[in-house]
């Protein structure tokens, strides 16, 4: 999460490019260090001014990729459901909350969400 967030960051700084597909079959895991990961798929992937998305999955998807003009608030969606969905045993009720705070109307920015995974995950 902690990398995914960190690509956030550094995408949607201007130009704003948006992946708007993050979900867990995107993401992959290297073969060389299995504490980091990378993101995969980029055919959707838009700079501002955005067009709707009608083609992506309602389950899967933030509901604003399906207006004109969303912004950074479908990839902070998508890794929030990314936390939320997460099978590890090891995920703290905390980041699990903070994955759904992700998914609300008014989610943090990514680089508010990092710092607080950060605190999260280091104490």
């Amino acid at each position: 999460m902690n990398q995914s967030l960190n690509l956030e960051q550094v995408l949607h700084k201007e130009p704003s490019v948006f992946h708007r597909d993050l979900r867990w079959p995107n993401i992959v895991r290297r073969l060389d260090d299995q504490h980091r990961w990378f993101v995969i798929d980029w055919e959707d992937a838009s700079a501002a001014p955005t067009q709707a998305q009608s083609h992506f999955d309602h389950e899967t998807h933030s509901p604003k990729v399906y207006s004109d003009g969303h912004g950074p608030e479908v990839d902070i969606w998508g890794v929030g459901r990314l936390i939320s969905q997460c099978g590890s045993l090891y995920i703290s009720e905390k980041l699990r909350s903070l994955g759904e705070q992700m998914r609300s109307d008014t989610p943090p920015s990514a680089q508010v969400a990092l710092i607080d995974i950060r605190n999260l995950i280091h104490g």
